[in-house]
Parts: C-alpha cells; structure tokens; sequence
C-alpha cells in the first residue's frame, strides 16, 4: 500500500503537466487530481499508522487520532481540496498538496516497519 500511493504521490509532485494545468487553470484536471492526490495520500497515512482504510466517510475523523500524520492534516485537506476563489487558488493548492507530499514522505522515512519512529 505504501509503496503504490507514494509511487503516485512522487510521480505527481514534480509531473510537467500538473505544474502545466495549475498554470493555465484547468479545473476539471486540477479537481480530480487534488481528489486523487489527497486520496494517496490518506491511504499512506493509514498504512503508516496501521488502521485499515475504511473509506467510509469518516476518513479525516479517524485520522485525527493517527500518531504520525502532518501538522494540522484535516485543515490542510479541506483547503487543498476546495482552494477557494483567486487567481492564485490553483497555485496554492498544488504548493499545499506538495507541501503535504513532502511531509508524508519524511513520516514514512522516519517510520520503522513496526511503527514506531526510527
């Protein structure tokens, strides 16, 4: 599981033709990409705290008990996934969604394979 979402997650940080439609501000891409992004991203953070993914409904609920998650997680969905109005709504969604990439990455580093930090 981790492997797979992170394998998204890296390819989509740096991937031309995100940095391309935030640019030119597509949103039907940047929807459901920031949906996809967040959705690795969720599932990464599962498997890291060893809590099936459920996927029903409550995900951020069960996350807000997780041990190892980024700072203020739920927060940071919510914004990521509904940017809000602004000419710069799409840039600040991808600098939230790979701030919080880069963030995941590291608790997986620093994570040893029977949770517990490394």
């Amino acid at each position: 599981i981790l492997d797979k979402h992170l394998e998204s997650l890296r390819y989509w940080r740096g991937d031309y033709h995100y940095v391309s439609k935030v640019q030119r501000g597509d949103p039907i891409f940047l929807a459901g990409l920031s949906a996809r992004l967040v959705h690795d991203i969720m599932q990464v953070l599962f498997a890291l705290n060893r809590v099936y993914f459920i996927g029903d409904g409550s995900n951020l609920e069960y996350a807000r008990r997780f041990e190892h998650q980024p700072a203020r997680l739920e927060d940071r969905v919510r914004e990521a996934l509904c940017p809000g109005p602004g000419e710069d709504a799409y840039v600040r969604q991808r600098t939230m969604l790979v701030e919080l990439i880069d963030e995941v990455e590291r608790l997986v580093e620093s994570v040893d394979k029977n949770g517990q930090e490394a």
